[in-house]
């Protein structure tokens, strides 16, 4: 059964992207705030609560929907198959905050320029991610959701 998720490309006022960094034993990589969509929420819902979860977030405008990526693997041992449907949203600033005894801690959140991510010699999911950011910051926001790739 393939999982259903929801992301978001979370932009501040001076174009830094927002990424969560996820562990599994000695891998670990860069990607969106978001995750699987739980029973009777829509795309915006599951969004909300993924990012107030993840980066403490209380609320913001999700924009278009941008990108898709299907990634199929493991995780912590159990096998994944997964399609994301990922949005664009933009914000003045936010301190990432993750609730205590969440997934994550404030060295696994960190906003990045494009220039670092194009630099970087992380793991980043979507792996085309520095491609796409300049590409979204030069054109805007795609007519129709461009397949983002692993």
């Amino acid at each position: 059964m393939v999982r259903q998720s929801v992301r978001v490309l979370l932009l501040d006022a001076r174009d830094r992207v927002l990424l969560v960094r996820f562990h599994d034993g000695d891998r670990s990589w860069w990607c969106t705030p978001g995750g699987g969509v739980e029973a009777g929420e829509n795309d915006q819902e599951t969004a909300e609560r993924e990012l107030r979860e993840e980066v403490g977030l209380g609320s913001f405008e999700m924009g278009p929907h941008i990108w898709t990526r299907r990634h199929a693997g493991t995780f912590h041992g159990q096998p994944f198959d997964q399609a994301e449907r990922i949005y664009l949203a933009r914000i003045a600033a936010h301190d990432p905050a993750p609730p205590a005894g969440g997934e994550h801690d404030a060295a696994d959140i960190r906003w990045w320029t494009l220039d670092e991510l194009l630099a970087t010699k992380s793991d980043l999911a979507p792996r085309a991610l520095p491609t796409l950011l300049r590409a979204l910051l030069t054109d805007g926001p795609p007519a129709l959701p461009v397949d983002a790739g692993i």
